[in-house]
């Protein structure tokens, strides 16, 4: 890249004909010749703000089944229209957040997760395949079951119960051991051992006999 300089350009002097393609030559093509844009022929240090049509340092390619693993790339939050500073997640010993496009992989490492909900379509961990018999004379069949939980607020009269298609968004047709697979306790004082509740079927609702207090459930529902 040409090097500017604007030593002559002062009061007094002669422009000469350097003075301009140096212009030319640092902006346009580096020959120089027309400049029908801004051509980067070297570095450009400092902040550029603004609006590109065509940046060629900023290609995008749709490499969709390169087996090469990626850094995922990230900008400070929340999101606004001023300009951010692109970051590159490398964990501070290279091993953050990476995606491969050969086999469509987003590796993370992750603890728990403080709130969630649950996934219909996902592999390991969100659903389970598992053999379950109605009765002990039918032969064991496979299907996926979807685990769920909660806790169901005891209410004086009424007791404790859970509507499964409203908190759920399912309807057991075959009840317990065929869709449906539930245990229960109360949810009692530390000092105090756990009592366990029987949950009763009515339609989408399940009730939690005889509970005095909040229960606490968890089990299964076969898709």
């Amino acid at each position: 890249m040409a090097t500017l300089d604007n030593s002559n350009i002062v009061n007094g002097n002669t422009v000469e004909t350097t003075d301009i393609t140096q212009l030319y030559t640092a902006l346009g093509t580096g020959n120089p010749g027309t400049i029908t844009g801004l051509v980067m022929t070297g570095s450009l240090k400092g902040d550029v703000q603004g609006t590109s049509t065509n940046a060629n340092f900023a290609r995008i390619n749709n490499n969709t089944t390169s087996p090469t693993i990626y850094s995922v790339l990230f900008t400070d939050s929340p999101v606004s229209s001023a300009n951010k500073q692109i970051y590159a997640d490398s964990g501070s010993d290279g091993s953050g957040m990476h995606y491969q496009p050969s086999t469509d992989t987003l590796t993370v490492t992750a603890s728990f997760a403080v709130t969630a909900s649950h996934a219909l379509n996902a592999g390991g961990g969100s659903s389970l395949t598992m053999a379950t018999t109605p009765d002990s004379q039918n032969p064991a069949t496979s299907a996926t079951w979807i685990p769920i939980a909660g806790v169901a607020q005891y209410f004086a009269g009424p007791g404790a119960s859970v509507d499964l298609f409203t908190i759920f968004g399912f309807a057991p047709v075959g009840g317990f051991g065929v869709d449906l697979i539930i245990t229960a306790n109360e949810i009692v004082s530390p000092s105090s051992p756990a009592v366990t509740i029987s949950p009763s079927l009515n339609v989408n609702v399940v009730t939690f006999e005889g509970a005095t207090a909040n229960v606490m459930y968890q089990g299964w529902y076969r898709l």
